[in-house]
Order: structure tokens, then C-alpha cells, then sequence
């Protein structure tokens, strides 16, 4: 058996055990509503400038069958001033990143499953309606968006079809919460069906 299937078979065992820890019923996905937005306009709902400071921190990802390395980002703020839209709430982001990565066989990325605490939503798109979640299309960096998000019980981000891809980064994606960052779990699904497991800054339970 070769390295990389000893590790997906780990893996997979790892998350089937997680998953039956969770009481019966506690896998059943909620949608969230997902809005596209802005990077500036993103900005304005937590700064009465539209310009924040942000705290920046990356895993390492490697895919099977490629060279190179690619990465998951998440990015934080300071919680947003009394005055803003988001007052009292932290903005937070995540990108995958795996332009650093090449290979013609290797499986891509079909979802993004965060352990996360409370969502705070917010009206991202300015259309009077709160949307839980949201993806940065504009004004920021990547080419390829989550299509959809649900907790099933952790925030899971849809990738769409094929999935991300190496060579290709995901457009920042996040939400807002009160709860301050701590160091959690993010497991990445693969099209050949494995899990990787990778570190994120996400709200604390």
C-alpha cells in the first residue's frame, strides 16, 4: 500500500469516527444563505473607513499525485466599531489556494468543511435581506467561488464540479461572529473520496 493511500485510509477512518460520535439526527444540513460580495463593500460593514487590518495565517495542502504545495488561508479582523454595520461582530475569511500545486491526475477539492462556533448574519449585499455567509467574487483574490454552504454539523463550503483544482485558487469565503479565533479543524473531500485535515482560525464554540 502506498503512502498516500495509507494516509487516505486514515483519514477516512478518522472522519467516520467523528461522525459517529454526533447524536442521530445531528448531520442533517442546514442551508445558508450565501450572498456575493464586494471586497470593498465587504469592507464598509466593518469599518467606517472601508479599510481593515487584517491577521493573516496559512496550513499547508498537498493533494496526491502532485508537486509542489498549496495552502488554506484564514484571515481575521479586529471586531467591528460601535457605528458600523458589523459593531461588535469579526469578520472571518478563508481561501484555498492551489495555484502552487501542478499534476494532470491529481483529484481536486469538492468541499471544505470547517469546525466552527455561532454565525452572525449580516446583510453582505445590501438587499434588506441577512444572509449567513458569503464569498468574495469582486474586488479580491481567486477565480473559482464556493457555489453553496450548509452546516451538517460543522460549516461545509460546496465547491462545485469538478471541485478546485491544482493550479486554481478559491475566492476568499466567510462569514461574521462574535466569538473571538481559535485554532480548529478543517477537512478538505477530495473527488477520489479521502479527507485532509488541515488547520484553520475559525469563531470558538
Amino acid at each position: 500500500m502506498t503512502v498516500h493511500r495509507r494516509l487516505a485510509t486514515t483519514l477516512l477512518a478518522t472522519a467516520a469516527a467523528l461522525l459517529a460520535l454526533l447524536p442521530a439526527g445531528a448531520v442533517q444540513a442546514q442551508s445558508l444563505s450565501l450572498a456575493n460580495v464586494h471586497g470593498t463593500s465587504l469592507a464598509c460593514l466593518f469599518s467606517p473607513s472601508c479599510s481593515i487590518v487584517v491577521h493573516d495565517t496559512s496550513a499547508p495542502v498537498v493533494l496526491p499525485g502532485t508537486t509542489g504545495s498549496g495552502f488554506l488561508q484564514s484571515r481575521t479582523a479586529d471586531p467591528a466599531p460601535a457605528g458600523t454595520a458589523a459593531a461588535g461582530l469579526i469578520p472571518y475569511m478563508w481561501r484555498l489556494d492551489l495555484t502552487g500545486l501542478s499534476g494532470l491526475r491529481s483529484p481536486c477539492v469538492r468541499r471544505v468543511a470547517i469546525v466552527t462556533g455561532d454565525i452572525a448574519p449580516l446583510n453582505y449585499d445590501l438587499d434588506r435581506v441577512l444572509e449567513d455567509v458569503f464569498v468574495v467574487t469582486a474586488g479580491g483574490i481567486g477565480t473559482e467561488g464556493p457555489t453553496s454552504a450548509s452546516l451538517a454539523p460543522w460549516l461545509t463550503w460546496e465547491l462545485g464540479t469538478p471541485g478546485l483544482c491544482a493550479g486554481e485558487s478559491s475566492f476568499f469565503f466567510g462569514l461574521a461572529s462574535a466569538a473571538a479565533p481559535r485554532v480548529t479543524r478543517a477537512y478538505l473531500e477530495l473527488t477520489n473520496n479521502t479527507l485532509l485535515q488541515v488547520e484553520v482560525r475559525a469563531p470558538a464554540p
